[in-house]
């Protein structure tokens, strides 16, 4: 949740999942809380600093973060498909920075994703990035809380080797997730290639990380050489710390938009990037994770490594309400996206759930074997979502001229479907913002405005449009 400290700061609340009032669990908890909301190492202009926490009436754990800023890398990925080298490497550096502090804490994060890093400026203009989410691992290993939940896709598109094997993770492991981080920034794909959190896991533990050239990308040899020192599958080879990472991309941000004169790129490989999916019928958007590009994706049904929290981070919906723990008060702003936990209460008001439309994903859940056979207009349409599929397909691969190709017949269909034009006018925006075609995507999600019904989307797709604007 979005909400309003009493000095008027904006703030995260994080309801995590239920667990048993083990009064042990929640001391441990809570005196760790308390005790890195003092800490000096956590007061960094890269950190999003942990104020309190506490229980919420006897059933959930709840966190209290500074909120970092209003948009995240995440969203920014979802708009623009990849940023400029220098852009990325200035903002990596920033994020070494703050990793470099919650590593000097005894913190690691290990859960870096694009989801996980708040983007802002500050009063003199410069971008600035925050890192999400910072104390949750180690609050949550502290308090010896454990459970088995199926690894996020979203957290398996950047795991570190070594977590991959079921290694004991240290500060190097962050520096991996932000290595492969920044080649995902720059390149608009994956280091490695998988289409599911098993894939993806076992690709980090076993293959090469791609090169740029390898994804057909000029790039100085200065850049190839800092992403494969920090993707590194040895952790011995990677950068030792923060600072040194740091350092390093600083040094490489002039030269970062220069590519080797007659350096001729490799042929391109297939999309290492996992598809978006649609959410399952009846699922909550609390149930899903940001993924690499900053959409849903389908989680895998079966566990696949011990996770050590689930929560439900639900930011920005018109709600108000006030949290108390430890002399801290929040009072509830807004509700950004997604469900409630179950069992609420008087600590955030209850906002009503709304099924997620996704920016490249299709407007509405796809069915299940519980669910009535497709009626004859549906299978009609058939070919149309197979033409959306593979447009979404060829964005994801990096080839937005294809997916014009593929989306210009289908909207000169004069009975397309509401829903299927709503995603394939989306689809079109979202190529021509890949093409750093700004005003014709704005043009086009302008005009998906005007059939898409889903309210959630619509803000959406107008806070798309007002960041391509300016």
């Amino acid at each position: 949740w979005l909400a309003e400290a009493p000095d008027g700061a904006g703030v995260v609340v994080k309801l995590l999942h239920a667990y048993a009032s083990d009064p042990a669990v929640v001391h441990r908890f809570t005196a760790e809380v308390h005790r890195l909301s003092q800490s000096p190492e956590l007061e960094h202009p890269a950190v999003a600093q942990v104020m309190t926490g506490g229980m919420q009436l006897a059933s959930a754990l709840f966190l209290v973060y500074r909120s970092g800023g209003d948009s995240t890398l995440a969203d920014e990925l979802r708009s623009r498909g990849r940023l400029v080298a220098s852009r990325a490497i200035e903002l990596g550096a920033q994020l070494a920075e703050g990793l470099a502090a919650i590593h000097r804490a005894g913190l690691l994060h290990l859960d870096l994703k694009p989801a996980n890093v708040a983007l802002w400026r500050d009063p003199e203009g410069t971008e600035r990035a925050v890192l999400l989410d910072a104390a949750t691992a180690h609050l949550f290993a502290h308090a010896r809380l454990e459970e088995d939940a199926p690894l996020p896709l979203s957290t398996a598109a950047y795991l570190s080797p070594e977590q991959a094997c079921g290694a004991a993770p240290d500060a190097r492991s962050d520096l991996y997730s932000l290595g492969a981080l920044l080649f995902q920034c720059i390149s608009g794909r994956l280091p490695v290639r998988g289409t599911t959190a098993a894939e993806l896991v076992a690709a980090h533990r076993e293959e090469a990380p791609f090169t740029l050239r390898d994804l057909g990308r000029k790039a100085h040899p200065d850049l190839e050489a800092a992403l494969a020192r920090a993707l590194a599958k040895d952790p011995a080879l990677r950068f030792a710390s923060g600072e040194e990472m740091a350092a390093a991309l600083r040094a490489i941000v002039p030269i970062a938009d220069r590519a080797a004169q007659g350096d001729q790129p490799q042929a391109s490989v297939d999309d290492p990037l996992p598809v978006p999916t649609p959410p399952r019928a009846g699922q909550k958007l609390g149930d899903l994770d940001a993924g690499p590009i900053g959409e849903s994706f389908e989680a895998e049904p079966q566990p696949l490594l011990p996770r050590k929290r689930r929560d439900w981070r639900v930011a920005a919906a018109i709600a108000a309400a006030a949290v108390f723990a430890g002399g801290g008060a929040v009072s509830l702003l807004r509700q950004r996206k997604g469900a409630q936990p179950n069992g609420q209460t008087v600590a955030l008001a209850p906002a009503a759930a709304q099924q997620p439309a996704g920016g490249g994903t299709a407007s509405a859940p796809s069915s299940t074997s519980a669910e009535p056979a497709a009626s004859a207009s549906e299978e009609a349409a058939a070919p149309s979502r197979a033409a959306l599929r593979r447009a979404q397909i060829q964005l994801a691969a990096g080839d937005p001229r294809s997916a014009e190709k593929t989306l210009q017949p289908l909207l000169a269909q004069p009975d397309l479907p509401r829903r299927d034009q709503s995603h394939a006018l989306r689809l079109m925006a979202d190529s021509e913002a890949r093409r750093g075609h700004r005003k014709s995507a704005i043009e086009w999600y302008r005009k998906s405005l005007h059939v898409t019904d889903d309210p959630a989307e619509r803000e959406r797709v107008v806070k798309i449009i007002r960041r391509l604007a300016h």
